[in-house]
């Protein structure tokens, strides 16, 4: 048989190439690299570099001299903020902000002008991650209408139309609120009742003092039933409470054939309504709170920024760092002890007795005793 050829590939005629970890996390000379494009130009940052956590940043420019810039965007990595890409238009100052799952207020995303509460901005959140599954927020000065998904209770969408900033006091302390003028509730279709039953939509009057439900539609119908309440005027200083009447709803039945309300059932719904009414403002003013404390951590987020380092990046983590300093201290002594335990001979009868000196006397007085009967047996012999 012919023998087996072998090619041998000749020796590489450079060095091995050595590089380090912190060369390597560079990325580039100086951790930084700059691409000018046409009206446009690319930063790259190596991470950790900048305090911000930027890693990327594109600027498009309107002009070829590249002096007016139109869009800026930036992109993050390592942000306990949870920021991934913030993008800015600087004709109308419009700033939109992305992150990533895992704040605690399951914000996603973020589009606003300023950062001051009630003006103009929309907010995503990530609903999965939410009680009340709000997805979407969109506030205005005079408005602010809220997304659902997933909701228990069906409710999908909620407008509300503020008024004009009044002074109220509240538990003697004064301040300033937008009163609610006009509540809209939307819900999805509830298989388990009757069209007829089902609420499709209430609208909350507080300007004035009415309640409009509208059931949802029918298969076989091309107009819903719905009913209007007007509400009882609430108590003067001389005025009693204006009692209830049926003048004060009005409706409209699909069904002919239906029996109409009583009395009795319409004041109860009506009683339930303004109930309802007082729960939907406690719910918007706990959306109002909501906004503030987000926009106020985002403020702190943005002069603090805090970046996460993984518990294995050793060389940042100053924990780890610590934690890998004592386990080694630790296996040292360790060590240490084991090297004295082998040269000491009483080490196995302290350690099973846990008394060192009553195992010292005890050991001591053996060998008194093996030396006495030792002397004694020489005497008997000679």
């Amino acid at each position: 048989m012919d023998e087996l050829k072998v090619f041998e590939m000749p020796q590489s005629w450079v060095t091995k190439i050595d590089i380090s970890a912190p060369d390597m996390e560079m990325r580039f000379p100086g951790g930084m690299k700059v691409v000018q494009y046409r009206k446009a130009k690319l930063e790259k940052f190596a991470p950790y570099l900048l305090k911000d956590g930027l890693v990327t940043k594109l600027t498009i420019y309107k002009d070829l001299d590249c002096t007016q810039p139109s869009t800026i965007k930036e992109w993050f990595s390592h942000r306990s903020d949870c920021l991934d890409e913030r993008e800015l238009h600087t004709d109308s100052n419009v700033t939109s902000e992305h992150f990533r799952p895992g704040r605690r207020d399951a914000l996603r995303c973020h589009r606003y002008v300023t950062l001051v509460p009630e003006t103009e901005r929309q907010m995503d959140f990530y609903s999965h991650t939410r009680t009340d599954g709000l997805a979407r927020r969109i506030e205005k000065p005079f408005e602010m209408t809220e997304t659902f998904e997933d909701r228990t209770d069906f409710l999908f969408n909620r407008h509300v139309v503020y008024g004009k900033q009044v002074k109220v006091i509240w538990a003697g302390e004064a301040f300033e609120q937008r009163p609610l003028r006009r509540v809209e509730e939307r819900f999805h279709r509830d298989p388990s009742k009757p069209a007829s039953k089902d609420v499709a939509e209430r609208v909350f009057m507080m300007s004035d003092r009415r309640i409009q439900v509208t059931y949802h539609l029918e298969d076989d119908r091309i107009i819903p039933a719905w009913l209007n309440f007007m509400k009882p005027k609430e108590p003067a200083d001389s005025q009693k409470a204006q009692a209830f009447t049926p003048q004060m709803v009005s409706g409209f039945q699909v069904d002919r054939s239906a029996k109409p309300y009583k009395n009795l059932q319409l004041y109860e719904m009506l009683v339930e309504l303004m109930k309802d009414e007082e729960n939907v403002e406690l719910q918007i003013r706990d959306s109002e709170k909501a906004i503030k404390s987000i926009l106020s951590s985002r403020k702190k987020e943005e002069i603090n920024t805090d970046l996460l380092i993984s518990i294995y990046n050793t060389m940042r983590n100053e924990m780890a760092h610590r934690h890998m300093k004592e386990k080694e201290r630790m296996a040292k002594e360790k060590k240490q002890r084991q090297e004295k335990k082998e040269l000491d001979l009483l080490a196995p009868f302290q350690a099973r007795l846990g008394q060192p000196e009553a195992c010292l006397t005890e050991f001591k007085q053996l060998l008194d005793n093996k030396t006495s009967r030792s002397q004694s047996r020489i005497k008997k012999a000679s």
